[in-house]
């Protein structure tokens, strides 16, 4: 079975250029859909450590700069029109409120690899944390797991299946 890292190399043919160069945007891209599974594509494309910053944080930037101010309008025209609020489940909202107390932003910004940037800032929206300490507290995670995969690109290889 592929991961999602493999289809897109085989895609983007990055084994055929040596230098990287044709996987940057691909990288980007992946990263503002998939944050963690561009951090490893470009583990496994032996990118150095600002080559991932770059690809994998910037598109992991944008997108959260994307996902906080769309998500702060869908919670502003969804506060008008009470009908249109989904409903949860009773447990489900007791799970989120109880992360929320207990890590708050700085704790939910960390679980991001498991979470993904979107649930993270869906989370810290409904809350109603401001778009700049989430975007900062968001970015400043990306950037800690981007330094912490690339220190530790065997460990987290082999637990992605690739060494």
């Amino acid at each position: 079975m592929h991961s999602l890292a493999d289809i897109f190399l085989h895609f983007f043919q990055a084994d055929l250029v040596p230098d990287h160069s044709s996987t940057y945007g691909g990288v980007v891209v992946l990263s503002t859909l998939k944050y963690f599974i561009a951090v490893v594509t470009g583990l496994v494309q032996n990118y150095t450590l600002p080559e991932i910053l770059l690809t994998a944080g910037l598109g992991g930037v944008l997108s959260s700069v994307v996902y906080i101010y769309f998500g702060q309008s869908i919670r502003t025209f969804l506060e008008r029109f009470p009908a249109l609020t989904p409903k949860r489940s009773f447990a489900r909202r007791r799970r989120i409120v109880r992360m929320w107390r207990r890590f708050g932003l700085p704790g939910t910004a960390l679980f991001i690899p498991i979470l993904s940037p979107q649930i993270c800032i869906g989370v810290a929206i409904s809350f109603r944390e401001k778009p700049l300490r989430i975007l900062t507290y968001v970015s400043g995670s990306m950037l800690f797991w981007i330094m912490v995969s690339f220190f530790l690109k065997s460990t987290v290889l082999k637990l992605m299946g690739y060494a």
